[in-house]
């Protein structure tokens, strides 16, 4: 039974090392790899704790845009909820469901994105 569990854990850790692009950095030390790198593994040691609650500040900055759209369906299928600060507007208009801004002190809910977009508040700021 051991062996067989053992055996699930490293499929397991296989895959997610395979979906969030960490194959060259196995066996490196976190101050030998990138910025981009290190968010990579931070969103893998998230998804890899089975925690059903993410709290994640700006997680795709420093990640390139490729490794951004490969990465947006893996976070997806988490089926967790994740409530995160990102300032990459293509990244949230992918990945959120619902969208909080918070202007000054003035904290504002939006239920789709091209709401939260045409907003003044997000407009002055972003787009």
């Amino acid at each position: 039974m051991f062996k067989n569990n053992l055996q699930h854990l490293e499929n397991k850790a296989g895959q997610i090392i395979a979906d969030y692009f960490l194959h060259d950095i196995q066996g490196s030390i976190t101050n030998e790899i990138s910025f981009g790198q290190y968010k990579l593994l931070n969103l893998a040691c998230c998804v890899a704790n089975g925690a059903e609650l993410l709290l994640l500040d700006e997680p795709v900055a420093g990640i390139s845009p490729h490794n951004q759209t490969a990465i947006t369906p893996h976070l997806q299928q988490q089926g967790k909820t994740m409530l995160m600060i990102e300032h990459d507007t293509d990244f949230i208009e992918a990945t959120a469901e619902h969208f909080l801004f918070l202007d000054g002190s003035i904290l504002n809910q939006f239920t789709t994105f091209a709401k939260l977009k045409n907003s003044r508040q997000a407009a002055d700021a972003y787009f």
